[in-house]
């Protein structure tokens, strides 16, 4: 991967975060949104926290450059591996 497609990869996540946690996260704000929706009167409200899976784990930790670049390749080499080749 060349240092220009690294660092588009790094502003796209930085726009759109992806990984098991953002993907919690998106579904425990949908599910909130229902269970708030259809909740008894007085009864406490429901946060997106409540439906994660990951919620106890708290947010993804800082990462390195280096742990970020590895993650990245790692992503990529799997993609090209299940990639068609075009002749």
């Amino acid at each position: 991967m060349s240092s220009p497609e690294f660092t588009e990869w790094l502003a796209y996540y930085e726009l759109e975060p992806f990984g098991p946690y953002a993907d919690d996260l998106r579904h425990g704000v949908l599910a909130s949104l229902f269970a708030n929706t259809f909740r008894a009167q007085g009864s406490t409200e429901k946060k997106p926290a409540d439906f994660m899976l990951s919620a106890d784990l708290g947010a993804p930790k800082q990462q390195s450059v280096e742990e970020m670049q590895h993650r990245l390749r790692m992503a990529f080499k799997a993609m090209e591996r299940t990639r068609p080749r075009v002749p």
